[in-house]
């Protein structure tokens, strides 16, 4: 019950036209009880709005709920660390854009897999220090470049929350 008045006095504190113009973290004009704005959320004192907590929005595609606030956001931190970590779309997989998780997975792999034939055949062929062996190895080292350059830039995008889940709905800040 503290807890509640804190949240409360919180966001009274806070700048009213900031908060009721976010429709994805209130519901306003409403008839604001406990079943319709369930835990952790709340009404305010009036008893016409219910704020959604931190992690929680209303669903994006629920036209005409009868409950507020129960879509739960998908973390930041948790989508950076996967792809600053593996650099494979499993932070896109996590936040439920599969298609780009995917995407970028067997982008990956079929890369990864393709130079190591190359680079394995190449060096199985009689004189591949030529010519033959220097195109290899700067289509090895640009495959490499772009896979890096494509890993900070989701990396940078996931750090500074540019990326929406599969619902077009913000990550929630870390």
């Amino acid at each position: 019950m503290k807890n509640l008045k804190l949240k409360k006095a919180q966001i009274k504190k806070q700048d009213t036209s900031s908060v009721s113009s976010h429709s994805l973290y209130t519901a306003i004009n409403i008839q604001c009880t406990a079943t319709n704005c369930p835990e952790p959320n709340f009404c305010n004192d009036e008893g016409d709005t219910c704020y959604c907590s931190k992690g929680y929005v209303n669903d994006p595609k629920d036209n005409n709920p009868e409950t507020y606030c129960t879509y739960k956001q998908h973390k930041q931190l948790t989508s950076f660390l996967w792809e600053l970590l593996t650099n494979f779309g499993i932070g896109h997989l996590i936040i439920g854009n599969v298609a780009k998780g995917l995407f970028k997975m067997l982008f990956c792999i079929i890369l990864l897999t393709l130079c190591g034939l190359i680079c394995a055949k190449v060096l199985t062929i009689e004189g591949s220090k030529n010519a033959l062996g220097i195109a290899v190895t700067l289509t090895v080292y640009a495959c490499f470049i772009i896979l890096f350059v494509w890993w900070i830039v989701d990396a940078i995008c996931f750090g500074c929350n540019k990326y929406k889940d599969h619902n077009k709905v913000p990550l929630r800040h870390w």
